[in-house]
């Protein structure tokens, strides 16, 4: 996770839209992906986009314990804190964010900031609290321009700014594709399980995000608000690349 900068520590859960046109093999990039780096099988993978709750449904399984009297039982538990979503065609989200009382968008914002998930007032057998800070996860959006309007429209309650933007088409691919270079030598960092690592922050970078929210706290400024949350996006997009660096 980043450290308190400003406000609470933030995880590094990541959203992006790979925006081109059809046929451009968008959705071909996250296949490639698992196979240059693995997917440990702590991680949760594959996940399809839902409904809000599934998503956090996805963290919980039911294990076995023991009671104060020293009886077993079987309950639901939180016990994964890594999952990656795969959305091949960005009209099931929207279609999943104009259903009435669909909480979907509101979920993968709060996780997106690293809140506190799950409903409070959902029934015993029901009721998933996953605390703020245990978990990250990671989402990628395939999806064509012409149907990016409903996610761009949802600047107000924050939902694009939290997504990087990159275009799917590139004309300085080469003619004759590169060597495959196989699978990527890389491990994860030793880490305890659910207990996330705090990253350090060069001091020069702290004062830039710290001026620029005390200039915005102050009213001086008045950013344009699809860029809301491009510091703290930049600061994500940076952590992700230092730890493969090996640096923490």
């Amino acid at each position: 996770k980043l450290p308190a900068i400003v406000g609470s520590p933030a995880p590094l859960c990541y959203f992006v839209v790979l925006t081109a046109p059809a046929g451009s093999g968008k959705s071909s990039g996250g296949n490639v992906g698992r196979e240059l780096v693995p997917v440990a099988e702590y991680v949760v993978d594959g996940l399809p986009i839902g409904s809000g709750e599934g998503l956090v449904e996805a963290l919980f399984d039911m294990v076995t314990e023991k009671d104060a009297d020293g009886k077993t039982k079987t309950v639901k538990r939180q016990n994964k804190f890594n999952a990656i979503v795969n959305i091949d065609e960005g009209e099931a989200m929207t279609a999943l964010g104009t259903q009435t009382g669909s909480v979907t968008l509101a979920t993968l914002r709060s996780i997106w900031s690293g809140q506190v998930l799950g409903q409070a007032n959902a029934s015993t057998e029901r009721k998933r609290i996953v605390p703020a800070g245990r978990y990250v996860f990671g989402l990628t959006l395939a999806l064509q321009p012409s149907k990016a309007g409903y996610l761009l429209g949802d600047v107000s309650a924050g939902t694009p700014q939290r997504f990087a933007w990159a275009w799917g088409t590139d004309p300085t691919i080469p003619d004759v594709p590169p060597k495959w270079p196989g699978t990527l030598e890389w491990k994860s960092p030793p880490t305890v399980t659910g207990v996330p690592h705090e990253m350090a922050v060069d001091p020069v970078v702290e004062s830039v995000v710290r001026l620029h929210d005390l200039n915005a706290a102050r009213g001086v400024t008045q950013a344009d608000p699809i860029e809301a949350h491009a510091l703290l996006l930049r600061l994500k997009i940076a952590g992700l690349l230092a730890i493969p660096d090996g640096r923490q």
